[in-house]
């Protein structure tokens, strides 16, 4: 392991994961809220020392047609077009962060 160097802590090594590679988010949480919609700012609903889980894919899967398969999270922040508007809405079905009562 390297010594830290101000920004990178001593377990997050720069070697983990190459410099070439796209990591795609998949969802945001905390041990409080199952969930965080990708519109909202976090620093609304965290307060400082407040831990939060981002889970990233190394890759894209697909389905048999060969469509991405996207999380709910991944769903709603990368499908913004108003043709998809309705099925976005309908994955969250109003489970903001503010709704789950996991705002701080």
């Amino acid at each position: 392991m390297e010594a830290p160097n101000g920004r990178q802590r001593r377990r997050e090594s720069r070697f983990v994961v190459p410099a070439q590679s796209r990591l795609l988010p998949c969802d945001v949480f905390t041990k409080d809220c199952p969930f965080f919609h990708p519109e909202d700012r976090l620093s609304q609903h965290l307060q400082d020392g407040d831990e939060i889980m981002v889970v990233l894919a190394e890759r894209l899967f697909l389905d048999e047609y060969r469509r991405p398969k996207l999380s709910k999270w991944s769903f709603i922040a990368f499908n913004t077009c108003d043709a998809k508007r309705a099925e976005r809405e309908s994955k969250w079905d109003g489970n903001r962060p503010h709704a789950l009562g996991c705002l701080k």
